[in-house]
C-alpha cells in the first residue's frame, strides 16, 4: 500500500483538500487491494482544523509526527501535498486621472 499526505493549514480552502485527494480515492476502485492508497491528512496543530468555510476537518496525524515517521523510517509517502490559507482579499484602487476641474 502506498500512503499520501494532505498537509492542512488552519484556514485551508476544502476544494484544496478534496480535490487532490478525490483522485486517489476514485484510483482505489479501478487498482488491485495490494496497491491501494492509503489517504492522510496531516494536521500543523492538534485538534480539528477549521477550513475557510467554517468545515472543521479531524486529522489523523500532526505534520510533526509524520516527519518523525520518516526519519525513523515507519512510514515512506509517496505522494504530499498541502492546502494553504487563503490569501487575504487584495483591493485595487485605480487612480482616475481628473482634469484641472475635477472631471
Amino acid at each position: 500500500m502506498k500512503t499520501v499526505a494532505m498537509a492542512l493549514f488552519p484556514d485551508f480552502l476544502l476544494l484544496d483538500m478534496a480535490g487532490p485527494l478525490e483522485v486517489f480515492s476514485i484510483a482505489n476502485r479501478y487498482l488491485p487491494a495490494a496497491e491501494h492508497y492509503q489517504i492522510l491528512t496531516l494536521g500543523t496543530e492538534p485538534g480539528p482544523l477549521r477550513a475557510s468555510n467554517g468545515v472543521q476537518v479531524q486529522t489523523d496525524l500532526l505534520l510533526e509526527q509524520a516527519q518523525a515517521d520518516v526519519w525513523r523510517r515507519w512510514r515512506q509517502y509517496e505522494a504530499l501535498a498541502a492546502a494553504a490559507p487563503v490569501a487575504p482579499a487584495v483591493t485595487a484602487h485605480a487612480s482616475v486621472p481628473t482634469d484641472e476641474h475635477g472631471s
